[in-house]
């Protein structure tokens, strides 16, 4: 072979092989970044704000915390402001807040693997 055919050769090998490197680099990041507690702190703040904007007075609404108990133990992991409408949720991070608009006063208990948020009359 002549040199023009071994530099053409190498150099596609090593665009081929930086190209796999990145793709896989790629694939590990978007898998790790989608199983975070950053994401189900954000899909649990807006799952019971907007769930607590739906609903009546004196309801209770029951939610299934098995997944974020993965992330962290604690007991105060939700806490609802019904003063400035705001529910925070923190599962070891810097937590996610998401707002409601609903003038309920707004309680949470915490059980083993479920949340119960109770609304109450409206203020």
């Amino acid at each position: 072979m002549n040199k023009r055919a071994d530099t053409v050769l190498v150099e596609t090998v090593i665009f081929i092989a930086l190209n796999l490197i990145f793709f896989v680099l790629m694939i590990v990041f978007v898998w790790h970044s989608g199983n975070s507690a950053s994401v189900y702190e954000e899909f649990y703040a807006k799952k019971i704000a907007l769930a607590i904007d739906s609903s009546n007075s004196q309801t209770s609404i029951t939610f299934d915390i098995q997944k974020a108990r993965e992330f962290s133990k604690a007991e105060d992991i939700i806490k609802i402001d019904s003063g400035n409408n705001l529910v925070t949720v923190n599962l070891g991070g810097k937590g996610y807040s998401f707002s409601y608009f609903s003038d309920y006063p707004v309680g949470v208990i915490i059980n083993e693997n479920m949340a119960v948020a109770r609304v109450g009359e409206k203020k």
